[in-house]
């Protein structure tokens, strides 16, 4: 046997063991590549599997036994796929090609409630209505599945949805909480315990670039703009948004925080002579107040827009403004906001409403 000391193993050393080192440290095995779940392994979706369905959609959950009909006539993405010799299968010689007798469509990179949520609205088409309260979840998915397959009666639905909220007309921006696209302006306010707003806001916008959103850009991205650099940096990274992205938020961030002060300046026009030196008094004093209460508040600019001179002078202020100053903020507001709707797109370097209209 060989000295303790020594650098050199025995032949029955050797031979103990070919997976430890001369210093006794075990050498790690090659990993086993993992086996995907098999077909067997897959349970059958209870509300969709249909008996007299033509073909199987595996996820690695889920077995949903469908029509090809449903989804050649609503995809062209499935319609093409289904013409293919295969009949829509893998394509490969494997003998889970089939299940039942059905060939498998396996989507691969597809979620299993991805799958789920475009599959229910194909077959229920009260499932997902604009306008109608709805969930994340599925929004998020209808999104993303309705653009992979060319489904434009669910793509088209869906965006109808996010415009009640992503405006792209200067008239449709409304007055609303983003959490309204999810649950619907009636909801009570203990129904978003869970929903965190703030990560929706970054969920939806890595949905619309995934989508190959236009229209809604704009304001997608003012959305994201009003919240904190820490932040927008933790949830655009969280949501994988890129490094390109992010630099068009952090800018256009920096670009929007002068139009609160646009806004606020014109509504209260200090440098305008008044007929009344408590008018003039109160708009000077108020544009001070708002300065210095509303600094690095670059989420006001959407509720300014939306709101008008209210968002600045409150019924008790309004008594102390006269009528003509009232009047005279209303006409300039109007002049900064359609000066400020044109150069929303340009302010994250999205180009024109016009070129993103034409890129639809």
């Amino acid at each position: 046997m060989a000295s303790p000391l020594s650098d050199e193993l025995s032949m029955d050393e050797y031979s103990l063991s070919s997976s430890v080192l001369l210093i006794g440290t075990i050498i790690p095995e090659e990993p086993l590549p993992q086996e995907k779940n098999s077909l067997s392994d897959l349970k059958r979706d209870e509300n969709l599997w249909f008996e007299d369905g033509s073909i199987v959609l595996a996820t690695d959950v889920h077995l949903f036994c469908v029509h090809k009909s449903i989804l050649a006539n609503n995809s062209s993405v499935f319609k093409d796929m289904l013409a293919m010799p295969s009949g829509g299968g893998t394509g490969s010689s494997d003998e889970e090609d089939t299940y039942e007798g059905k060939p498998v469509v396996k989507m691969v990179g597809d979620s299993d409630d991805d799958v789920r949520y475009l599959l229910m609205a194909l077959y229920n088409h009260n499932f997902f209505r604009a306008n109608n309260p709805t969930t994340a979840p599925i929004l998020l998915s209808l999104l993303y599945a309705s653009s992979k397959y060319d489904v434009p009666a669910i793509r088209s639905e869906v965006i109808k949805h996010l415009k009640s909220y992503y405006a792209d007309e200067l008239p449709k921006l409304r007055k609303c909480d983003l959490k309204d696209l999810v649950f619907g302006s009636d909801s009570s306010s203990d129904v978003d315990n869970d929903f965190d707003v703030k990560d929706f806001a970054f969920q939806l916008l890595s949905a619309g670039l995934r989508a190959n959103l236009k229209e809604q850009l704009p304001t997608m991205y003012m959305e994201c703009a009003g919240h904190p650099p820490k932040r927008i940096l933790r949830l655009s990274n969280k949501f994988s948004l890129g490094n390109d992205v992010i630099g068009n938020i952090l800018s256009g961030r920096e670009k929007l925080s002068k139009w609160p002060y646009f806004f606020a300046a014109n509504v209260f026009s200090p440098q305008l002579d008044c007929n009344f030196i408590t008018c003039w008094e109160t708009r000077s004093t108020a544009l001070f107040d708002w300065i210095i209460k509303n600094q690095n508040h670059r989420e006001l600019t959407r509720r300014i827009t939306v709101e008008g001179v209210p968002c600045f002078i409150k019924e008790e202020l309004s008594k102390k403004i006269c009528a003509d100053c009232l009047k005279r903020a209303d006409t300039l507001f109007a002049d900064v906001k359609s000066k400020f709707w044109p150069d929303l797109p340009k302010i994250f370097g999205l180009g024109t409403w016009e070129d993103l209209k034409k890129s639809v």
